[in-house]
């Protein structure tokens, strides 16, 4: 096991030299991490101890390093505390009343425990610089939102959903797009071009409702590989997404899909368990295929080719299938 070098219980005994509870000495090891040090993404070589070089030479890092740093000079000073890995807040998105958490919003920061209030504490000593800041406005701010917005509808109204239960929001869909094209307007301004994107989006949704309409009369037949939208849209959409992100991405996104898909046949994922033992839980193979190529390139830094992204199109679709017909 590495020796703590030295310096570091030094410095921490020297920036709370004066405080005299331990909660003051944890805000005195934060706002010195905060003001003296630097964030950035970019780091330097480093010759030794990484904590050694962050504290006494490079003097900048990303948030593990300041957490850490506060973590262990916490721990030199007898005060218990642990690291915490998660994410910010995010974004909120006024246009469906959620956040949008991305994947630059991992974060991590420091807890404390106090035996006194028998509490831990959260400490955040990361610098201004590395937590994201959304509060600034304007076009392509208003713009970001639209895109989560639509992406979200998406996936819990189209994806997840059968073609009587998507019929069904219809009604709802005519009376939310006034409310949409108000906040348009009203964050646009420019009439003429707002007119004519409202124009195309509500001959896209008059164009689905009459898709809906008329499968729901005629029952067109099914292929085997889910409903008709889900072969129209869905599967190229898809395909499209396999090519354009990238591949440890498409992993998380195809089998998050999955997950959406179990839930409604009441199959949810424990937080304690693998993705394996979620799927031989499961007894469903759609599933358990799934699940072996999320864990090939999720984890083993492989790449789906043509015929295996094909395959994860159609067991989404059998898995579809397969719930459905549940009791």
């Amino acid at each position: 096991m590495r020796k703590l070098d030295p310096r570091i219980s030094q410095l921490a005994h020297e920036i709370t030299r004066g405080a005299p509870t331990p909660y003051e000495k944890a805000k005195a090891l934060e706002n010195y991490l905060k003001t003296e040090f630097k964030y950035t993404l970019e780091l330097k070589e480093v010759q030794g101890d990484p904590l050694a070089e962050f504290l006494f030479r490079t003097r900048e890092g990303h948030c593990e390093y300041f957490a850490t740093a506060m973590a262990i000079m916490l721990r030199t000073l007898e005060i218990p505390s642990r690291i915490v890995n998660g994410f910010q807040m995010g974004e909120y998105n006024d246009l469906n009343d959620m956040y949008t958490v991305r994947e630059s919003d991992a974060h991590s920061w420091v807890e404390a425990y106090f035996p006194k209030t028998d509490s831990w504490i959260e400490f955040d000593p990361t610098p201004s610089a590395g937590i994201n800041d959304y509060s600034q406005g304007g076009l392509l701010a208003r713009l970001r939102r639209y895109a989560d917005a639509m992406e979200v509808f998406w996936l819990d109204y189209i994806v997840t959903l059968d073609s009587d239960e998507q019929a069904s929001i219809m009604v709802d869909l005519q009376h939310r797009l006034l409310t949409i094209k108000d906040r348009l307007f009203i964050y646009f301004g420019d009439l003429l071009k707002l007119a004519t994107g409202l124009g195309v989006l509500g001959l896209s949704l008059v164009s689905l409702y009459i898709v809906f309409a008329y499968r729901k009369r005629r029952r067109l037949p099914s292929t085997g590989y889910g409903p008709w939208w889900h072969r129209l849209f869905v599967l190229p959409m898809w395909r499209r997404k396999l090519t354009q992100r990238d591949y440890r991405q498409s992993a998380v996104l195809f089998y998050e899909q999955m997950l959406a898909i179990a839930r409604r046949a009441g199959l949810v994922k424990q937080p304690d368990q693998t993705p394996l033992e979620f799927a031989s839980a499961s007894g469903l193979s759609p599933i358990r295929e799934i699940t072996t190529l999320y864990n090939r390139v999720r984890f083993g830094g492989a790449e789906l080719d043509e015929r295996e992204s094909r395959r994860v199109s159609e067991l989404l679709g059998e898995l579809k299938q397969s719930v459905r017909r549940r009791p």
